[in-house]
């Protein structure tokens, strides 16, 4: 299915892709949009819209939306994540939507899980021996409740003695903290000092044990920061 895009001017063509936007429920990426809007007409877009086609359209119009966006002062933009487009409150308000969301007890992820979610995404990919080298406990349940959360999958077998499941992050992984590819996870001591910041009364986690293995995850990622908020502890598994 396709829809006449070009038939409407520019401030209904911006209502259009904000109404589609809004309206998904997972990061619509621009190819979806374009495909939806204008069919498999690949070489005629290209053409009328020349030298990037409708892709380059949509772009631009995402730009008009969010300039609107800051000028009515609203509390959200259209960003890009998981390599899709959705709308994301902006970071002055995430503390105290972050607060609201925490109250969904059966959406949360104890400390343990947010430790070995991180270590996966930062070894990735990485085996259960691995991960409870590192954590220095047994790890089986903790890493049953991130499967069945779609934040981590088995991407393989290592190559070693027994041949254990590999584990990566998924694109539910970025979703859920905001980041459109792994390089925009933060250094791994701004995550370290983020999971370490204890609430009243609630002890401190180590997310690592030895100097020698931040320092080794550290050199894998791009040295970039962005905020992910530790969740309340309900136990370490």
């Amino acid at each position: 299915m396709s829809v006449n895009f070009l038939q409407y001017d520019r401030d209904e063509q911006r209502r259009i892709l904000e109404a589609l936007i809004f309206a998904a429920d997972e990061p619509l990426p621009l190819k979806s949009i374009a495909k939806f809007l204008f069919g498999d007409t690949t070489k005629q877009d290209q053409t009328i819209f020349a030298p990037n086609g409708v892709e380059a359209l949509l772009q631009s119009l995402i730009e008009e939306i969010n300039e609107e966006l800051e000028t009515s002062k609203r509390p959200y933009r259209i960003v890009e994540v998981g390599g899709g487009y959705q709308f994301a409150t902006l970071p002055e308000f995430g503390k105290i939507v972050s607060s609201y969301l925490q109250l969904k007890a059966a959406r949360r992820l104890s400390r343990a899980a947010l430790e070995t979610l991180a270590i996966i995404a930062y070894r990735q990919p990485v085996s259960k021996p691995e991960i409870e080298a590192i954590r220095g406990v047994r790890s089986d349940e903790v890493i049953q409740t991130l499967l069945q959360r779609e934040l981590i999958t088995i991407v393989g077998r290592a190559d070693t003695i027994g041949r254990p499941l590999l584990y990566g992050t998924t694109p539910v992984f970025l979703k859920t903290f905001g980041l459109n590819s792994l390089e925009d996870l933060p250094r791994l001591r701004e995550l370290e000092e983020l999971l370490q910041q204890p609430e009243e009364g609630e002890e401190v986690v180590t997310l690592v044990a030895t100097e020698d293995v931040k320092e080794t995850l550290e050199a894998q990622f791009q040295e970039r920061v962005t905020s992910v908020e530790p969740l309340p502890d309900e136990g370490s598994s």
